[in-house]
């Protein structure tokens, strides 16, 4: 094992079997999270098989992380995605979270692994200063590493920072740099050639980098994802509530819509979200709606793949904004029926808006009324699942059988996710409520027949000569 228990201690020692000859990093500030790429090349250095390989990276990325993918790329086997388990480790820094990953099979001696571990993690872009005039051109800063962190020694090193139009970099340590990078421009990017040396173990040196954007910040605090599935109208409803803010720069002083209209901002490209743009399912949509607390608004429109609504008002930074939008599917586009009376669902987890992070979401399905709940799936974590009824029109007994699952931290790359709730639906269930609520019609009509013909004069009745 690689990761050896230290005695009468809880962390654990890395051993020096690794050595990375060669480590890319690349950052992606496209959007309004931040996209990270390692490309990592090892050699084992050791005298014994090695199946275990420490990762580490920052506190603060950890944190906000929504999702890490470590993916082996050589050797090639069967199972190349690799599970990461977190992990203490002794002599490790404070302000780093170190990971452990099981290789598929044992790298002998002297032989290479080729590594790529994806992250994606939110709050990490923030304007600088926080509040401007309404005018001025947006500026964001971005916190990071000038070099890769790691538990072993870097031979060769490169960084390639994405989409940082304008960018700067600032590096305020005083601790000697043990590679000389030499940066250039490329359009937007900030790339740097390959550059040789020893990068030490656990080597800490910030690197804050400031560019321009024009883009807003979309940050939703909560997403409401409802489906009602009806197998009698064979339509999938779907509503969405969203209660969403702009992360952007803050304005210095109040909104003059006078200089908004005169400088004709809202035709130009800024930080204030003047459109929302929710991406929609290849599937057929029909009475698609847009409504906030107002009421309904009617200034949204389709274009290409997307449903592009107009709000009220500009959102600026720190502005909020709750909407509700919401269509209707074919069911048959959605449900494939298994044996004995069983129904598969499939969904995706979301469609929302372009480019936006998500604080939590509540995914809900609502089955109809007699329908028994077996199942759910979905290819990563939740928070929780809970299963509990809900009373709608025409209910008679129990309601629609709600499945709500619950997300933290989420991204829009996630929409592409699909959700599979497996749940048994028979015949008898099915006819049920119709025959009951006829029943039930029937009565009622039954009985307003019956007490008009009971007569409640209270004068005697005429005699008819």
């Amino acid at each position: 094992m690689l990761v050896c228990l230290v005695l009468a201690a809880s962390a654990l020692q890395v051993p020096a079997h690794w050595e990375i000859i060669n480590f890319e990093r690349a950052l992606d500030a496209s959007k309004s999270y931040l996209k990270m790429r390692h490309d990592v090349t090892a050699t084992n250095i050791g005298t014994e098989p090695v199946d275990e390989f420490v990762i580490a990276i920052p506190k603060e990325v950890d944190e906000n992380r929504v999702i890490m993918i470590p993916i082996l790329r050589s050797p090639k086997t069967d199972r190349a995605f690799l599970e990461a388990q977190k992990i203490e480790v002794e002599d490790g820094l404070d302000d780093v979270v170190y990971y452990v990953m099981s290789l598929p099979v044992p790298i002998s001696p002297k032989s290479t692994i080729s590594l790529s571990i994806s992250i994606i993690a939110t709050h990490q872009l923030k304007p600088v200063p926080e509040s401007a005039p309404m005018r001025d051109i947006q500026a964001l800063s971005l916190k990071t590493l000038k070099y890769p962190i790691s538990p072993y020694v870097i031979r060769k090193y490169a960084l390639a920072l994405m989409n940082v139009a304008n960018g700067e970099l600032k590096s305020d340590s005083k601790e000697i740099e043990p590679i000389v990078l030499d940066f250039h421009n490329e359009g937007k990017n900030i790339i740097s050639d390959p550059g040789q040396g020893t990068i030490k173990p656990n080597t800490y040196i910030p690197l804050n980098v400031y560019f321009t954007s024009t883009e807003p910040l979309p940050y939703v605090t909560l997403l409401q994802r409802d489906y009602w599935v009806s197998h009698w109208g064979n339509t999938l409803q779907l509503e969405e509530y969203y209660e969403l803010t702009n992360n952007a720069v803050k304005l210095d002083s109040g909104f003059n819509r006078a200089d908004w209209i005169n400088q004709r901002l809202g035709y130009k490209i800024t930080p204030a979200m003047t459109s929302i743009q929710i991406l929609l399912p290849e599937q057929q949509i029909s009475d698609a709606y847009f409504t906030d607390k107002v009421g309904n608004v009617s200034t949204s429109q389709f274009v290409a793949d997307r449903m592009v609504l107009k709000p009220r008002f500009p959102i600026f930074g720190g502005w909020h904004y709750n909407f509700t939008v919401g269509w209707n599917h074919k069911l048959s586009d959605f449900l494939k029926k298994g044996p004995k009376d069983e129904y598969i669902l499939k969904v995706k987890l979301m469609d929302g808006l372009h480019d936006a992070s998500y604080e939590k979401l509540n995914f809900s399905v609502y089955l109809p009324e007699g329908a028994e709940y077996i199942s759910t799936f979905i290819p990563f974590k939740h928070e929780g699942l809970s299963i509990e009824h809900s009373y709608s029109y025409l209910d008679i007994e129990n309601g629609h059988t709600k499945i709500t699952l619950t997300f933290n931290n989420l991204v829009d790359e996630l929409k592409d996710a699909d959700v599979y709730v497996r749940y048994k639906y028979s015949f008898a269930s099915l006819i049920r409520k119709p025959l009951i609520t006829s029943l039930y019609v029937f009565i009622t009509l039954l009985t307003l027949y019956v007490l008009m013909k009971v007569n409640l004069s209270i004068r005697p009745a005429r005699k008819i000569d």
